[in-house]
């Protein structure tokens, strides 16, 4: 993005340095923070909206005229990726949406994150259908462990998930990951991690990843699974691979402070950033990205939780002690 724009951006962001692919442009089509389920692990945080509702939830028009402001200038970019506030599959332009972003920027692959409850419908599965990859969640088989792990809407049950999933990958021709996120003490009895095998089996995905706690999440007592349980999963699921580290290619330019400070916020608003991460995504220096990292938090805009992996900066209200 251009430096004189970053401060009016409201629907596309980052880029963002992902693990899985590289770096890839955001797309956030839902006000935070709106979606079907309310996962325990969701680093994005706590629903504060759940429905089942299709609309067009923040403008079609806006979001294309966003997104004509980056790819116009032909960035070099790995993904531009629908995902951000909430489950993507809400917004009922977004197969629209993909078809315009092929039509008009056809260079650039497009990917789908998705927590996979809507498949069920015929014209969400119809909308998703010229993504280039979809990657969708299927963290729970029984609705026992689906209540506790992704506490969804009333009326969603991971059966007909399955059946959705099931008949996407039917009409799908592009790649379809399937995502399992691993939380002790939840999804990790031998019964469970046996069903969601047998389901994994029935969509027949292209790949399939095992994801466990990398950033804050929901709830604070979520821990991240130890190798052992991953080594479960994987035993039982031979196609199960572990997400991967950054692969991106390239940055959009180096931002100056203020310009820095607007980027930040977006990202943050969405998921908790590291210094590394914003070092590998703005384009800027190490003691460019703390500089302002500390400035922001001295001035009560950002807070700070400490994990494993390092200081993760957040919004303030769901900043937590490490």
């Amino acid at each position: 993005m251009h430096n004189r724009e970053a401060k009016d951006f409201q629907y596309v962001f980052g880029p963002v340095a992902s693990r899985r692919l590289g770096l890839s442009l955001g797309v956030d089509l839902l006000p935070a923070k709106t979606c079907t389920l309310d996962c325990i692990y969701c680093e994005s945080g706590r629903t504060t909206r759940r429905t089942l509702v299709r609309k067009a939830w923040v403008p079609t028009d806006a979001v294309i005229a966003e997104l004509a402001r980056v790819l116009d200038s032909g960035p070099l970019l790995d993904s531009v990726t629908f995902s951000g506030s909430g489950e993507p599959t809400l917004h009922s332009d977004i197969g629209y949406l993909i078809d315009t972003i092929h039509r008009r920027w056809p260079g650039y692959g497009v990917t789908v994150l998705t927590n996979g409850t809507l498949f069920w419908q015929e014209e969400v599965r119809e909308d998703l259908r010229h993504a280039d990859r979809v990657i969708a969640n299927y963290d729970a088989a029984s609705q026992e462990v689906f209540d506790a792990l992704n506490r969804p809407y009333p009326g969603l049950f991971p059966d007909r998930m399955l059946e959705g999933l099931v008949a996407f990958r039917e009409i799908f021709t592009g790649e379809l990951w399937v995502e399992i996120f691993v939380v002790p003490g939840v999804n990790d009895k031998d019964r469970e991690i046996e069903a969601i095998a047998e389901a994994v089996a029935k969509i027949r995905p292209d790949r399939v990843q095992l994801n466990t706690l990398d950033r804050p999440g929901a709830e604070s007592w979520v821990q991240p699974a130890m190798d052992a349980l991953m080594q479960r999963f994987r035993d039982r699921i031979a196609a199960a691979e572990a997400v991967g580290g950054v692969r991106g290619r390239g940055s959009l330019g180096p931002p100056d402070d203020g310009t820095l400070e607007k980027k930040i916020e977006a990202l943050v608003l969405r998921r908790p950033v590291t210094v590394e991460d914003v070092v590998r995504t703005q384009g800027v220096d190490r003691d460019q990205a703390e500089r302002v990292l500390k400035g922001m938090c001295f001035a009560g805009r950002l807070g700070v939780q400490r994990m494993d992996r390092g200081d993760f900066y957040t919004c303030p209200e769901t900043s937590r002690s490490g």
